[in-house]
């Protein structure tokens, strides 16, 4: 009988609490146990190269702070933006009969509130959503502070209690008013509080970043859900690892894919897609020439994709699915192999020399083309390549790295490596004759020399500044050049063995 009145009048204290509370109702995601109802899909955007910038704005608008790369030339900076993730997140929740309120908890910390889409698997005619909340006042030490301001708090320190209302705090001491006498006190923090004691959670305070909607539901209960949104602090590149063979003509490549999650939640056994390409997130204009253009027969082509990888098209960008699921959690790091290793991939080493850009510099360069003849030919997204090669006592050492860009089939890969030891340059400008009121001469003179032990075939590269252009004189070496664009031109000269010069001289006339 005791047992039966208990129960009885437990009952009526729970009526009672929700008959006073007035508050409509609130649902949320089903319980942990309903866990098996969930899926979770991440696509994940790479990176986005900028526009190219200047040495000159590098420097002056503090540009070294953001993640990026210089050209190949070495005279521009471009900047990598912020990748994105567009998550699918799919749960089964309790729905209000009538209106109410649906909480969506465990989303992205990064979370762009203003991309997020909620639909009802189960009756998406039934469901309709009249205000959309990001709650994000997470409990902290600091919050539950301020929410107390003017109540009644509870403080332990080493000498005893004080009771009494919060007035104010900061990180060294904190103003009591005596409830009764009106008297502060001020307690220091520091070595002296040992705990504070607050009557309980204040209103409006979460444990994790929650989305809550103001729902309307013609039939309450479970029902399944989908939230998508677009979300910072995810991004995926892709690792090359390639090995040179001894004389520097051919090399082992493989590819890894590593994503971090920076993002605030764990992707749980998530489906994973990453997507390469310039994708726009901001509304600016792509760059046309960074825009991939992969063709639909890709798809297929040697090397076959690591076990459990597709590769596909997606509209101008190309689209890998990772068919096995993974977790991905909260700060954490994680690589997945793109592609095994592909053996004895066809590469040219070669030497450049810009001395107008680079000084005495000669650069050292691989190059290969991206072909299904090379044992390769899908799309290779803009990743870094590292490059290692064997030393005399058969040990593998690291020998330059570079980032390349996005490289559809077919097309050449060029990697530079570092600046060569043994050979070097001197680029001069020797005469300067104005032959008429828009006609101008100008004259150069390039010397290299080469120490190693072999000979050595280099490029040359010059550039036209601009106008009109044309050689109207140069010595033997030089006057093979090709004209490689509007402003560029190359000629290739082997340099002997010994340190010997090899001069190389020009004139080119101006005409505006």
């Amino acid at each position: 009988m005791k047992h039966f009145r208990f129960l009885f009048v437990t009952g009526l204290m729970i009526m009672s609490a929700v008959i006073l509370s007035g508050r409509p109702a609130t649902a949320q995601a089903a319980p942990k146990n309903n866990d098996a109802q969930k899926d979770t899909r991440v696509t994940i955007y790479n990176a986005r190269t900028g526009m190219p910038m200047s040495r000159e704005s590098y420097y002056s608008g503090r540009a070294y702070e953001q993640r990026g790369y210089w050209s190949n030339d070495g005279n521009s900076w471009i900047a990598i933006e912020p990748a994105k993730a567009y998550v699918k997140d799919r749960r089964e929740m309790q729905m209000p009969q009538g209106s109410g309120k649906v909480q969506f908890k465990d989303v992205a910390q990064q979370i762009d509130v203003t991309s997020v889409f909620f639909k009802s698997i189960d009756n998406p005619k039934d469901v309709e959503i009249a205000e959309q909340n990001y709650e994000y006042d997470l409990v902290s030490a600091a919050k539950i502070m301020e929410k107390y301001i003017d109540q009644q708090i509870e403080i332990i320190t080493k000498d005893g209690v004080v009771k009494g209302i919060l007035m104010s705090f900061d990180g060294s001491s904190i103003v009591i008013k005596d409830k009764d006498t009106g008297n502060l006190s001020i307690v220091q923090r520091q070595d002296n509080v040992k705990s504070i004691k607050f009557p309980g959670l204040p209103e409006g305070l979460i444990t994790r970043p929650t989305l809550v909607w103001d729902v309307s539901a013609k039939t309450g209960g479970a029902q399944m859900a989908e939230v998508s949104y677009l979300t910072g602090g995810v991004d995926w590149q892709t690792d090359y690892v390639a090995v040179l063979n001894e004389n520097d003509t051919k090399m082992d490549f493989s590819a890894w894919v590593t994503i971090r999650n920076s993002s605030g939640v764990t992707f749980e056994n998530a489906k994973m897609k990453l997507v390469a390409g310039d994708v726009s997130a901001n509304g600016m204009p792509l760059q046309q020439e960074r825009t991939m253009d992969v063709p639909p027969e890709m798809a297929g082509q040697k090397p076959e994709l690591a076990k459990g990888t597709k590769g596909r098209k997606l509209f101008e960008y190309y689209l890998y699915d990772l068919e096995r699921r993974t977790t991905v959690k909260n700060n954490q790091t994680k690589q997945i192999s793109l592609f095994p290793t592909v053996k004895d991939v066809p590469v040219v080493k070669y030497y450049l020399y810009d001395g107008s850009v680079y000084g005495k510099k000669v650069r050292t360069n691989v190059k290969f083309l991206n072909s299904q003849g090379n044992n390769l030919g899908i799309s290779l997204p803009m990743g870094r390549v590292r490059v290692s090669k064997m030393d005399e006592d058969k040990a593998l050492e690291f020998i330059g790295e570079d980032t390349v860009d996005h490289t559809a089939k077919d097309e050449e890969v060029d990697v530079f490596l570092g600046n060569a030891f043994d050979i070097t340059g001197e680029w001069k400008h020797m005469d300067t004759r104005k032959i008429a009121v828009n006609v101008w001469e100008l004259s150069y003179e390039i010397k290299l020399r080469n120490h190693k032990d072999e000979n050595a075939k280099v490029t040359v590269r010059e550039h036209a500044w601009g106008g009109q252009w044309d050689i109207v004189k140069s010595n033997e070496l030089f006057k093979n050049y090709k004209k490689k664009d509007a402003h560029t031109m190359e000629c290739e000269v082997e340099v002997p063995k010994g340190g010997d010069e090899v001069i190389l001289t020009y004139t080119i006339r101006y005409t505006w």
